[in-house]
Parts: structure tokens; sequence; C-alpha cells
């Protein structure tokens, strides 16, 4: 294993990370390793403390990976996947590359125009059905105001845009893997739910006075009368939450 503090650009995080040739990091201080994430586009990332300083650094696995086992005398920019699988980060499936290269690799030419024309099934954080669209660029247009042509089989922002109509294990899947989750403010005096698609915009349904994160932690009673807890997506499989009911 190398540690990765050696490697140029992380030499200020902490020096108890290590990376090995099949892509996994280990952390001395967890004895173990790091859960890997999903950067929303097919990619590994895992996140090193900085040293002195309470902020982490986000780290591709694969460049890491390439950094650490494989020569680059011609400074090459970027690292691919000889398989076309970005979960398969083992140092005999990256090579260093440049970026025209990398684009037009295997299928890249392929890949590029299925995205401009594949149909696009977009369903909001709640699972109600927003539209069907001719690609990506289309489908970001309508419902994010700009063009964004990777996402597809992810949540980007309050969408999911998928390549099939929804199955609730994908959504699942997606939330486990990117760390999104839709968050539920329950008044346990009435019933009342209020419904928020993110952290952020649930503390600001309280002024941005509660700490959202923790009372969903420690499962606090906030101002004696609301539960906050992430939502159960299971739970939507037959009956999405419509629109007319969010704040």
């Amino acid at each position: 294993m190398i540690q990765i503090n050696t490697l140029k650009g992380y030499e200020n995080v902490l020096d108890i990370y290590f990376i090995d040739e099949k892509g996994n990091v280990y952390s001395e201080s967890k004895k173990g390793y790091l859960f890997q994430h999903d950067n929303g586009r097919g990619y590994k990332v895992v996140s090193l403390k900085i040293k002195g300083i309470r902020k982490w650094k986000k780290a591709y696995v694969h460049r890491l990976v390439a950094m650490a086992f494989i020569p680059n005398p011609t400074n090459l920019p970027e690292v691919n996947h000889k398989d076309e699988n970005k979960e398969n980060n083992d140092v005999c499936n990256l090579e260093w590359i440049s970026r025209i290269d990398n684009v037009n690799y295997g299928t890249g030419t392929e890949r590029q125009v299925l995205k401009r024309t594949e149909t696009i099934f977009v369903y909001d954080y709640l699972l109600n059905f927003v539209g069907e669209f001719r690609g990506m660029n289309q489908a970001t247009i309508q419902t994010l105001g700009y063009s964004q042509t990777r996402g597809l089989n992810r949540r980007v922002k309050n969408y999911y845009f998928l390549s099939e109509p929804l199955k609730i294990e994908q959504i699942i899947k997606i939330n486990k893997e990117s760390g999104y989750q839709t968050v539920v403010v329950e008044n346990v005096h009435t019933g009342e739910k209020k419904y928020f698609p993110n952290n952020r915009r649930a503390r600001e349904f309280f002024e941005n006075k509660v700490n959202v994160t923790d009372a969903i932690k420690y499962n606090w009673l906030v101002r004696e009368k609301f539960k906050i807890y992430p939502l159960d997506y299971s739970e939507l499989k037959d009956s999405p939450i419509l629109r007319e009911k969010q704040p």
C-alpha cells in the first residue's frame, strides 16, 4: 500500500490514509477501509481529512490508484477504465490517457450519441412523474433550467433522471450511493407532515435555528412537537406524495 499524502496534490491530508492496487483506501484511525461514495457520474470517491483544520478533501479512487502505481512520464491528464466499468479501480484496469483519447475510447462515441437521443424518465424527489424527454440535454433544460449531459440514473438536485420507468429499488440504491435523503418534518400532535428535498431546506423551515442533522441522528423532539427523519422511499412504492402537499 502507498501512503496517500506522499502523492502530489495530497500532501495536506493526514498521514493515516493508504491506497492499494485494488482501489481500497485504508484508514489507520478507523482500522479499516473507507466507504466509497458514487459521485453521481459513476466514479468512486472518498473523503480525506486535511491536516490541522476541520475540512475534508474529496479524492477520486481511480486517480489515487493511477498516481500511486502507474508511471506517467508524459504527464497525460486523465485516467481511463479499460473495461469502461468505473467501479473497477484495479490497477490492471487503469491507464493514463489524453482527453481526446478518453472521450473516444471504446464505446465513447456511441455513448455520447445515446445520451442525446435516449428516452429519459424524470421524477421529482417525492417520486411524482415529471415527464418523458429525449436525451439528458432536453431533460435537464426542462427541469433544472440548464443543460447537463451527465447524471443518468442519478439524482441531480431535486430530480431523478432514469433510463427506464420508476423502480423503487433503483431509487433506494441511488440515494444510498449518493448520500441524498429527503427529510420529513412531522407534527406529532396533529400528524401533519412536511417534506423537504434536503437538510438545508428543512433547516430553513425552522429559520436556520435547528440543527437538522443532529435532530435526525439523535431523534430529538424539536420545539416539543416536531419529529425530523429521513423519508423511507420503500413506503412510496405505490403512492408517491403529491406536489400540492409540499410547503
